[in-house]
């Protein structure tokens, strides 16, 4: 059986494909704590030339977790008012390259590719388990009565007409407080000043924002990009010195509420490597439609909320810290699972693979582990290739908020993909893909990269796509630009025992996949 199988929402970029099964961990692809890739405008160095010297030392870069703390000075010094950077004007707004720097420390999606990034930011519901339940709420939660009055309300308030952006924000600030009995006022930032914010106190270290409001009078008032303009806020609050010890023992999460018009969006904001930001639903209309399933949207978006900004605000006050400066955490630039089988066994991240595929080590024994992060995921197929001596042991595969997956395993030494092997042990290839076979699976995506070689033994890894044949289906937005899949293999349609073995063949071949 495959965990909570959702072969539909398992969109694959490139990177994750060619990477993200390895579990060989190539040094040559990874980024480790103690030797970090970092982007271009993170990389500070502590080490000047010596004097006298024809050619200067190698720089040393600072490690992750400071290397963090430099992004957030950066930001702090470097981030225009929110309202001009969210406009997409060349001369003063996010695309001008006087900020193509701030790309990269404040990551939001815009645009889709940063040059130079080598890896995808990773989603804001890893680096928080109240957003990645919220975003999944957002989707999937079934309105209570108290949702659905909440909404019917909502709504009639928004439709009306508003002669000032002020009059449609405090407006909705008395609904806000009245329905879930937390205060929202505007908050000044840097100069700037708040469409309107929820602070959270903690227990020491600063001062949380735990929810943001940016208000646009109507949709295209105003200009820019209200999301935008959002995560700059949250971005600003989150980098100040004055949040110095909160951004040392947290990723300082924010529920970003933007509303124009009679549209309202819900994203989230952290603080981890960089100031990342996710758009978690889509925007939900405030028209009264009580008939329409896009009122429903609106009643799951106020479900989510009434759950999430409680959850938020405990998150906050549980926060204490000693010290009035506590060290940077380097676990924090990681996603936040770093415990299964039900919280007994802890580990620490030591390394990033690709955008969801990290090495780790057991807190308890220092042995290596593989941890990945995907949306569905095949243990029966995984348990039948381990059983036969084809897979690495599967330590787990355990659902998190968001309708993710965590998938742990046996980490193998000295492992290599097989386009890179010196010899390839054919005939276990063949005697692999039969045992899946023979069991009921296929597995879908049988490309060099997925199948790894070490100590001579071949072992299939990347089970996301697997599954029981007949069942099985590939996912939505494949990657058809770059990788020339069998005939028949596309989006939604029917994964075959004939796709994987003219695979199969390809890799007996030593065809170039």
């Amino acid at each position: 059986m495959s965990a909570r199988p959702q072969p539909n929402t398992a969109q694959r970029t490139r990177d994750d494909r060619e990477l993200a099964s390895s579990s060989a961990g190539c040094q040559t692809r990874c980024c480790t704590l103690s030797n970090i890739k970092l982007p271009g405008a993170l990389v500070d160095y502590l080490v000047k030339p010596a004097a006298g010297l024809q050619e200067p030392p190698p720089p040393v870069p600072l490690a992750p977790e400071l290397a963090r703390e430099r992004v957030a000075q950066r930001l702090e010094k470097r981030l225009p008012s929110p309202s001009s950077y969210a406009k997409d004007v060349a001369e003063f707004g996010w695309p001008a390259g006087k900020f193509q720097d701030l790309l990269e420390l404040m990551q939001t999606h815009r645009p889709a590719e940063i040059a130079g990034q080598r890896f995808r930011q990773l989603p804001v519901a890893l680096l928080d388990p109240i957003l990645g339940q919220l975003e999944e709420d957002c989707a999937y939660a079934t309105p209570s009565a108290a949702d659905t009055d909440f909404a019917l309300k909502l709504s009639y308030a928004m439709s009306d007409s508003f002669n000032k952006e002020e009059f449609r924000m405090t407006k909705f600030w008395a609904m806000y407080r009245e329905e879930f009995q937390v205060p929202m006022k505007q908050e000044t930032i840097r100069s700037a000043e708040t469409d309107g914010s929820t602070t959270m106190e903690t227990a020491g270290p600063g001062l949380g924002l735990g929810v943001n409001l940016e208000v646009k009078l109507d949709v295209g008032s105003g200009g820019g990009d209200p999301r935008l303009q959002n995560c700059a806020y949250a971005t600003l609050w989150s980098a100040g010195q004055a949040q110095a010890a909160l951004r040392a023992v947290c990723r300082c999460p924010t529920v970003l509420l933007e509303l124009a018009g009679t549209n309202l969006g819900i994203s989230g904001f952290v603080f981890a490597e960089q100031g990342c930001c996710d758009q978690l639903c889509h925007y939900v209309s405030l028209l009264v439609q009580p008939k329409s399933e896009l009122m429903l949207g609106l009643a799951r978006v106020c479900a989510a909320l009434r759950k999430a900004i409680p959850k938020m605000k405990e998150f906050y006050r549980s926060l204490q810290t000693r010290l009035p400066h506590p060290p940077p955490n380097p676990q924090l630039l990681f996603p936040y699972p770093n415990t299964y089988d039900t919280g007994r066994q802890a580990f620490l991240y030591v390394e990033r693979i690709s955008s969801l595929a990290f090495r780790a080590k057991s807190a308890a024994t220092d042995a290596q582990v593989f941890v990945k992060f995907c949306k569905c995921y095949s243990t029966g197929a995984h348990d039948t290739l381990h059983a036969a001596g084809y897979a690495p042991r599967l330590l787990c595969c355990e659902p998190l908020p968001g309708r993710w997956l965590m998938v742990v395993t046996e980490f193998l030494e000295d492992a290599c993909m097989w386009d890179d092997a010196m010899q390839k042990p054919h005939e276990q290839l063949h005697r692999a893909v039969n045992v899946l076979h023979s069991a009921g699976f296929v597995h879908g995506d049988l490309r060099g990269c997925n199948v790894l070689v070490a100590g001579g033994q071949v072992y299939v890894v990347d089970l996301e796509w697997a599954g029981i044949m007949g069942e099985a289906k590939y996912p939505f937005f494949m990657n058809r630009a770059d990788i020339r899949w069998p005939d028949g293999a596309s989006d939604n349609q029917p994964i075959t025992k004939t796709h994987d073995n003219w695979w199969l063949h390809k890799l007996m071949s030593d065809l170039d996949t």
